[in-house]
């Protein structure tokens, strides 16, 4: 419930409510905006501890850690933390205000239009987020020593995607680092499971290839549309991140290189030694893997979110009741720029992925488009595929004769035999003599088994027919990944 303190209109300090944004765990989130000599103004987003929590140490500790750390890390990637404050014994916290929705909104909307992220956009933002995580990685105190920045809760809903293009990390609110005031309790797991290393899932030592991990979730996310751990609960999430991810990318969907392949699952190595050992170096090999991800630009990114989300993201600015919101997209144009963006930095569900060496960039005229190489078919799909069609025709092939042993059995026990044409003999010849009654043998008492006796008899007839090999018991079939539909859950 958001406090009576700040109310749309109040003023706190320098900056004026304007909306209520949203209401989080911890702490409310409002629209505000700052007002100055001269006719100066910016709008902002305060963040405001929960009253019920405000009077809590170990909350507040936290939101004043969050506030002092993030206030240190000066990157484009990552959200701008402009003041802390304090009005009538409430602590809140002044942030640079984000136009735009998270990357778990994003895939939301993907999903019931059946369009995957092309590798080359899916790399472009994860490169741009590996930044912004490499600058909190390396923040310094003041006595120059490194602080052990740990975010420990990289996810898509951590992740935002402006109107501007821009990708920035948010969220440093259970972040580890040397120096807090508030200390996480032995055992005590923070985060969200489904992005946990092993070793955050078991309560051991956390540094920064923690989040390296987390981030290779979510890049394998953006790639495949789908969840790398899926499950009902938590708890069965556990076991499913301590085993590890059991499939590489280009398993699940097609067009993913094998170098790219091979810098996501070193992301995703089960001890953190095979893992990169900094977000600089990852971001530098997805570069490698990946050179078209450099040439999605912000401009494309933007048009991008707004043929997804541009309806809700014009409410919610009209919700908000100011025009400060407008957006400015370079060169794009708004009335058919966005269609574009999405045309080219996604594919259908249902179709090849284009290959990072032959995807097309925002900048691609349509001719040049329709005389694009057709893009050879991966591989592990044409395998796949071939193996599936022979399953198939083998199964109606067994089937086909199974059908025919039925007819011709059925056939030969209840069908009447045709009849021949009568004989000169067979007219002259005598009736036959009815048959004889059949004489059954005298039933004879048994008595009941004794109790020690053995099993029965073994009775062939109630065999279970032979494994053809077109079926498999359960646990041996091949666990597929649960697909993103729509995303309803981020």
């Amino acid at each position: 419930m958001l406090g009576a303190v700040f109310e749309v209109g109040a003023r706190v300090d320098r900056y004026e409510i304007v909306a209520p944004l949203r209401s989080g765990g911890m702490a409310d989130l409002y629209l505000a905006r700052h007002e100055g000599p001269g006719g100066f103004e910016r709008v902002v987003a305060l963040k405001v501890i929960h009253p019920r929590f405000a009077k809590r140490r170990d909350f507040l500790d936290m939101f004043l850690d969050e506030a002092r750390l993030a206030a240190r890390i000066d990157h484009p990637n990552v959200v701008h933390i402009e003041n802390l404050g304090e009005h009538q014994g409430t602590y809140f916290m002044v942030m640079e205000y984000l136009h735009g929705a998270s990357l778990g909104e994003v895939l939301a909307a993907l999903g019931p239009i059946r369009r995957k992220l092309t590798p080359a956009a899916a790399v472009s933002m994860i490169v741009d987020l590996a930044a912004g995580l490499h600058a909190a990685h390396e923040l310094r105190g003041d006595d120059g020593k490194r602080l052990g920045v740990v975010h420990r809760d990289i996810s898509p809903q951590n992740a935002l995607l402006t109107t501007h293009g821009e990708v920035k990390l948010i969220d440093f609110g259970i972040a580890k680092a040397r120096g807090r005031l508030h200390v996480t309790q032995e055992q005590r797991v923070k985060g969200k499971v489904a992005y946990m290393p092993p070793e955050q899932v078991m309560g051991e030592t956390l540094d920064r290839r923690t989040d390296i991990y987390a981030l290779g979730v979510v890049l394998w996310e953006l790639l495949t549309q789908r969840r790398l751990f899926a499950a009902t609960n938590e708890m069965e999430l556990i076991p499913l991140v301590r085993a590890g991810a059991r499939y590489a990318p280009s398993q699940v969907t097609e067009g993913i290189s094998p170098e790219l392949d091979a810098v996501v699952m070193s992301a995703l190595a089960l001890a953190p030694e095979d893992r990169p050992p900094t977000a600089r170096d990852f971001r530098q090999r997805l570069r490698d893997a990946c050179p078209e991800a450099a040439r999605v630009d912000p401009p494309d990114r933007a048009g991008l979110l707004l043929s997804l989300l541009g309806g809700t993201l014009a409410e919610r600015a009209t919700d908000l009741g100011t025009g400060a919101m407008a957006t400015a997209f370079d060169t794009i144009e708004l009335s058919t720029e966005p269609l574009r963006c999405l045309e080219v930095l996604t594919y259908s569900a249902g179709s090849l992925a284009p290959r990072s060496s032959q995807a097309p960039t925002v900048a691609a005229t349509p001719a040049a488009l329709d005389a694009a190489p057709h893009v050879p078919e991966s591989p592990v799909g044409s395998t796949r595929r071939g193996l599936g069609a022979r399953l198939i025709v083998m199964t109606l092939l067994f089937g086909a004769l199974f059908v025919m042993g039925l007819l011709f059995f059925f056939g030969r026990a209840h069908t009447p035999a045709e009849a021949a044409l009568p004989t000169a003999a067979d007219v002259a010849a005598p009736a036959p003599s009815p048959p004889a009654p059949l004489k059954l043998p005298p039933m004879v008492a048994t008595s009941p088994p004794k109790p020690d006796a053995g099993p029965p008899a073994h009775d062939a007839s109630q065999d279970a027919p032979e494994d053809t090999g077109l079926s498999r018991p359960a646990r041996h079939r091949r666990r597929r990944p649960t697909p993103f539909e729509t995303f309803d859950d981020f």
